[in-house]
């Protein structure tokens, strides 16, 4: 039986995205409202904010691309993920967290087609 869910986690050393940015532009991978509120002096939030972009491009079934992508935080610090364009039947659940040197986030796709009620737990 499919679960009715996949996770994911992946970490990045802020070296490494710095880099990254540097040698293609955070233009590339983020929006101009994404820059004006995050800009380049907050590269912890910057950096978990790709890779969360980064597994929903590679997972999906929908051609999307990191602009189709915004991520922002409610009032309350909870990150909130926008779609500019349709994203597949999946539920998404992420957790972000970094430190002076990586940032490492969880996503969770629920596929919201599952008969399985289960609850997700874990995050």
């Amino acid at each position: 039986m499919k679960q009715p869910y996949q996770k994911y986690i992946k970490t990045i050393l802020l070296d490494e995205f710095d880099k990254t940015v540097k040698s293609q532009g955070i233009e590339a991978f983020f929006t101009p409202d994404e820059i004006l509120k995050y800009g380049k002096e907050k590269l912890k939030s910057l950096a978990a904010r790709y890779l969360v972009k980064k597994i929903l491009i590679d997972h999906s079934n929908d051609e999307i691309s990191y602009h189709d992508i915004e991520i922002f935080n409610k009032e309350n610090g909870k990150p909130i993920i926008s779609f500019k364009k349709h994203y597949s039947e999946k539920h998404v659940h992420i957790s972000i967290s970094h430190t002076r040197v990586r940032a490492t986030v969880l996503v969770i796709l629920e596929d919201l087609k599952s008969n399985d009620k289960k609850q997700i737990t874990g995050y």
